[in-house]
């Protein structure tokens, strides 16, 4: 068909051609590969070229494509909503809920209203010339701290309403002489500095070495957290510095105690390794406690960073094992510093005759070298013969 439309001219070929073309696609149907015509209608032409023209070969693929294109253009065409609009309206309707939610929340109840009113007098009355008046403002503004309740994951509201006085309280304590009202004074701002002061300063620490000391522990657990982790800091630097340390060594053994009796022995653990006085753990330690304090300084000892550190923890796990006569712990404890005498001192504490031969069969598994000088018994165990 191409070979027969070079030997004619344009005008007199299309024609023909074309109802040849019609009558191959109606044979041919979808298996057809059939020459366009572009210039003839929208679906047939003819490229020309200099001397002539050579005609344009679609494929099935090509062809297929266009007749459903034909299909669509005829189709009926029904107007469908967009699920982008309720989605939007959805979005919308979410935000404004949200709004309202945090509107609600911002909006203080008239008790809140009325509490922050009072905190804000106080603040004012703790600024006052007369230490008489000032003095009783900052007695029931430590009444207020203390007998606020909050949730774990918020701050009490009297931190909130006294966080904008902060500034004025502290500027106010800078001009004050010497005095007991000033140093009851730098006790409320080691409490205020807790939620206010700004990373790194130590204010909270600072302010409580130049208050009274008294009443340490009466102020919970969070402002106990808060003290003991400026204080590890500030040891710290003033060990590199050649500082005197004793002022935080009273606080440390204040806080430590305290710790203890209230399910904190890691807290306090970590507080005496940081301040290199884990030593001191032992004498806060009670039956109830030993295990536990215990297995947290064998997990220390496996992160020391010294060796030194690492002997360290673990000796005071032996002495604390003894001291409960836990015999076979303490043993254990001996095979992992592997020092002979601590093995040595387990067994000369060990005076139950069932706990020895166990610790004699634990020796013949470790093949441990133990002299046990005439107790034949308890080398026939050990050499596990």
């Amino acid at each position: 068909l191409a070979h027969k439309h070079e030997s004619m001219s344009d005008h007199d070929s299309l024609p023909k051609l074309q109802a040849l073309v019609d009558e191959l696609l109606l044979y041919l149907q979808p298996q057809v590969c059939c020459t366009s015509f572009e210039l003839v209608d929208q679906r047939w032409g003819v490229v020309s070229q200099a001397g002539g023209a050579r005609l344009l070969a679609c494929t099935p693929t090509s062809l297929a494509a266009r007749m459903v294109m034909e299909k669509e253009s005829e189709a009926i065409k029904i107007p469908v909503e967009s699920k982008d609009k309720e989605e939007d309206k959805d979005k919308k309707k979410k935000d404004e809920k949200k709004k309202k939610d945090k509107d609600k929340k911002t909006e203080m109840s008239e008790e809140d209203k009325q509490k922050k009113e009072e905190l804000d007098l106080l603040a004012q009355r703790a600024q006052d010339s007369d230490p008489g008046v000032a003095k009783l403002a900052l007695q029931k503004m430590v009444d207020e701290l203390k007998t606020s309740t909050s949730s774990m994951t918020s701050v009490p509201k009297p931190l909130k309403f006294l966080r904008p006085h902060y500034s004025a309280l502290v500027e106010h304590y800078s001009k004050l002489p010497d005095s007991d009202l000033k140093k009851f004074f730098a006790d409320i701002l080691s409490i205020l500095s807790t939620t206010m002061q700004k990373e790194g300063t130590r204010q909270s620490l600072k302010y409580r070495l130049e208050g009274t000391k008294e009443g340490l522990t009466s102020w919970g657990h969070e402002y106990i957290r808060n003290l003991a982790g400026e204080i590890t800091e500030e040891y710290r630097d003033r060990l590199e510095n050649g500082g005197d340390n004793q002022v935080l060594i009273d606080l440390v053994e204040e806080i430590v105690p305290f710790n203890m009796k209230h399910n904190a022995e890691n807290e306090a653990i970590d507080l005496l390794c940081e301040t290199d006085r884990i030593e001191n753990i032992t004498a806060l330690t009670d039956e109830a406690t030993c295990a536990k304090v215990c297995l947290y300084l064998q997990g220390l000892s496996a992160f020391a960073a010294t060796q030194a550190d690492k002997v360290t923890y673990l000796k005071v796990c032996v002495d604390l094992y003894l001291k409960y006569k836990v015999y076979p712990q303490a043993l254990r404890i001996a095979f992992k510093l592997n020092d002979t005498k601590v093995v040595a001192q387990v067994f000369a504490a060990c005076e139950d005759r069932l706990v020895q031969k166990q610790m004699a069969f634990m020796i013949s598994r470790r093949k441990f070298n133990h002299d046990f000088d005439e107790d034949d018994e308890l080398k026939e165990i050990a050499s596990g013969e």
